[in-house]
């Protein structure tokens, strides 16, 4: 539950920051997915801004 509060807060930021640019550049937000627990809440996003968002998927494993 904490990484997708963490992933919230991430997203906020990025479409304030997105907000803040020049009007004539096409609106775009990359978001890192860091772990399989994030993709559900993701795609909700995906929907939102009709498809305009990349995800970055990478699978970070600890090895032992």
């Amino acid at each position: 539950m904490e990484i997708h509060q963490l992933l919230v807060v991430m997203i906020s930021l990025s479409v304030y920051g997105m907000s803040k640019q020049d009007n004539k550049k096409p609106n775009q937000m990359v978001i890192l997915v860091l772990s399989t627990q994030s993709v559900s809440l993701l795609m909700q996003f995906i929907n939102l801004w009709n498809g305009k968002i990349i995800i970055l998927y990478t699978d970070n494993k600890v090895e032992n």
